[in-house]
């Protein structure tokens, strides 16, 4: 299980090139990738994403490429012939004013394309040592997602314990309802006829009220949806997004359990149990 959010940057010097990658990705309900990179390498933009892609799934991340020669791999050309061009349009202009204004080598260098920088390398050699220092950069980036998605999931599984427990203290303390709310039936009617009732008829009554406000099945579904988000946390794959679904569908049964009881102890559990919840949710919006 992977975390979105991952660090990893990498440099490399090979002959006349020295590249840096570096990637940065935080959370993203889809994949979204934007490249900063020499305009020169735009015909691999294509196969860097395809490496972000089979690194990660979900998340935005920023790919930042950096190109450079060194000072001695560069050469100044100079476009003689368009110097001479220079010259003859400036001889021109002055025969044709009947004045002369001095020529420098510095005017005719500012002038355009006179002088033209050349590398000694082509971009295709720069790619093949910005290609290594791109996979190591995800190499790294890749082990910070995966050690921190392992330190999420642990959190994670011991928040579904916390919430398993939470769960069976709920079904326990409902089972023994049904006597007390027949004890307090017959209290109440008692006190309004001023006679005792007969024991029978009250356990029925309180029996048709426990059914009214039976939760067992919310429970049971509330239970399994705790296993089906365990397995998906011990997959290996990519789980965020069904594991946020199944977190509302946990939301929703606590929810129903909450609204149908009115047992004080089964309150504050149902209050526990949203805060646990709380924090499953907040972590898996987490993970990839």
């Amino acid at each position: 299980m992977k975390s979105m959010t991952g660090y990893g940057s990498s440099k490399e010097q090979a002959g006349a090139w020295v590249c840096r990658a570096e990637i940065k990705s935080v959370n993203n309900r889809y994949l979204e990738i934007q490249t900063r990179m020499p305009h020169f390498l735009a015909p691999w933009e294509a196969q860097v994403k395809k490496a972000i892609e089979a690194r990660a799934s979900r998340g935005k991340v920023d790919v930042w490429l950096e190109v450079s020669l060194q000072d001695e791999s560069r050469k100044v050309v100079i476009d003689r012939g368009l110097v001479k061009a220079y010259l003859k349009a400036h001889s021109d202009i002055s025969a044709l004013i009947g004045a002369s204004a001095p020529l420098s080598a510095e005017h005719l260098m500012s002038a355009e394309g006179v002088l033209q920088v050349q590398r000694a390398e082509s971009p295709e050699a720069a790619w093949k040592v910005l290609r290594p220092c791109l996979e190591a950069a995800l190499a790294q980036f890749d082990a910070v997602r995966i050690h921190d998605g392992q330190a999420t999931k642990r959190d994670l599984e011991k928040q579904l314990g916390l919430l398993g427990r939470a769960v069976r203290t709920v079904r326990k303390r409902a089972r023994g309802l049904v006597p007390q709310y027949a004890a307090e039936l017959a209290r109440r009617l008692e006190a309004m006829t001023g006679r005792t009732l007969d024991p029978a008829l009250v356990l029925s009554e309180a029996a048709i009220i426990a059914g009214r406000t039976d939760v067992n099945e919310e429970l049971q579904r509330l239970e399994s949806h705790i296993a089906l988000f365990g397995s998906h946390l011990s997959s290996g794959e990519p789980c965020g997004k069904i594991l946020d679904f199944i977190a509302q569908e946990m939301n929703r049964e606590i929810n129903t359990v909450g609204s149908k009881q009115n047992d004080l102890n089964i309150s504050n559990e149902v209050i526990s149990m949203k805060a646990i919840l709380e924090k499953i949710r907040e972590q898996a919006r987490n993970i990839e």
